[in-house]
This record gives C-alpha cells, sequence and structure tokens, in this order.
C-alpha cells in the first residue's frame, strides 16, 4: 500500500512539472548565459535593468554599474511544485532570482543574464536550481531586446580601424 503511493506521488510530481513550464533538467550542451549588447553607460543600462525588475513586481536585491539581481517569490502551482521537487515543508518559499552581469565591452555594454530559483531548507542548506531551457532563455531574451538590447555582438566595434599601411592595394596600382 505504501509503495503505491510513493509511485503515484513521484508520477504527479513528474507530470505537475512537465506541465509547468520549470525545468529541472541539466542540459547536456550547455549554452552559457543569455547574453546581449546595448548602446549607453554601464550606469544606464543597470538603471534599466533595475526598472525592468520593479515593473515586473520583483526586489532589485543588489545593483551597481556591474550587476543587477532582482528577487521574487514564485507562487501559485510553479511555487507549490518548486517547492516539493527542491524543497519540504519547512524550506522557505522559492525564489526566482535573476543576475545581470554587465561588461564594458568598447563601446557598448555586454550583458550577460541568467536565472534560477533557490530556496533555503530549515537547517540552512540553500537549494538552487538553473532556468536554463531554451523557452525559459528566449522569454529573457526577449525581454532584453524589449529594452533596447541587441542580441548580435557589434561586430563593427571588435575591429580596430583600417590604416592606410593596411589596406592591400596601394592606392597608386594600376588595374
Amino acid at each position: 500500500m505504501m509503495l503505491e503511493f510513493r509511485w503515484a506521488k513521484l508520477a504527479a510530481l513528474i507530470s505537475a512539472v512537465l506541465m509547468s513550464g520549470i525545468s529541472f533538467e541539466v542540459q547536456a550542451a550547455d549554452r552559457g548565459p543569455v547574453q546581449v549588447w546595448f548602446t549607453g553607460e554601464p550606469a544606464e543600462v543597470s538603471d534599466k535593468l533595475a526598472n525592468l525588475c520593479a515593473d515586473r513586481q520583483a526586489a532589485v536585491v543588489e545593483q551597481d554599474e556591474h550587476h543587477v539581481l532582482c528577487q521574487r517569490e514564485v507562487s501559485g502551482a510553479k511555487g507549490i511544485f518548486a517547492q516539493v521537487l527542491l524543497g519540504n515543508s519547512y524550506s522557505t518559499s522559492p525564489q526566482l532570482n535573476i543576475r545581470f552581469a554587465l561588461l564594458r565591452d568598447r563601446k557598448s555594454v555586454r550583458v550577460q543574464a541568467s536565472q534560477w530559483i533557490e530556496l533555503q531548507m530549515a537547517g540552512g542548506q540553500t537549494r538552487r536550481t538553473p532556468l536554463n531551457n531554451r523557452e525559459q532563455e528566449d522569454q529573457l531574451l526577449n525581454l532584453l531586446v524589449g529594452l533596447g538590447a541587441d542580441e548580435n555582438a557589434p561586430m563593427a566595434q571588435w575591429l580596430p580601424p583600417a590604416t592606410p599601411d593596411q589596406n592591400p592595394v596601394p592606392a597608386t596600382a594600376k588595374p
């Protein structure tokens, strides 16, 4: 009887995760963080990202010109499933965290974004799982592009300016 209950509970948890849209799997080919480029100064970009978080009812936990960390409680069905899979009845409510790392990249600002869900167990242990499936990364990418980011690296800024001595065809050359 007890064994049947455990299997039923396990089957219910698996189906709930599949329907919830939260991925708890580690992907075989990690693509790395979501990456975009903004024009402007790092402080301006940091403010844009902090306001993006605030507009979506997330608390801005940390902010400076090098990074922004936002946090929001995961509620509803997704919160229940995250708590069941990551914690137990004594753990804290699951928190969605998004970290934006801002890197000066010549004349633009490169932003790398990563997101994860974490909760703290009764003994103080923190459990964290990344949210890195394609759909979640695409949603984050679309938010950043909607904020004015470009998802393609500014290639022209990577190339040094051409100088006359680098020109392969001399100006006096005849065809």
